[in-house]
């Protein structure tokens, strides 16, 4: 098996969700998360159960968004994250 990739786009434009793919950053955090991302820089980290690790200054409903997104896609972001963790590229 390989790595595998997971994003979401949210309903604003150039905004969306992305779990990591490289081993090294799935093994530095014990907990599945994904990342939110804006203009291709990442802003926020939320785990799968909705908390958000690292500050984040989007907008209150860009952040309730990613957090159904979440919600609603855990299971998934749990998969790809175990599986990018043992199978991801080192670099």
């Amino acid at each position: 098996m390989g790595p595998m990739r997971f994003e979401v786009d949210l309903s604003s434009y150039g905004y969306k969700m992305k779990v990591d793919v490289k081993k090294p950053d799935c093994n530095q955090e014990p907990t599945p998360h994904w990342h939110l991302w804006h203009n291709g820089s990442r802003i926020g980290t939320i785990n799968i159960y909705g908390e958000w690790s690292e500050y984040c200054d989007a907008e209150h409903r860009i952040k309730k968004e990613a957090e159904e997104l979440t919600r609603r896609y855990a299971s998934k972001i749990r998969e790809v994250y175990e599986n990018n963790r043992l199978y991801g590229p080192d670099y």
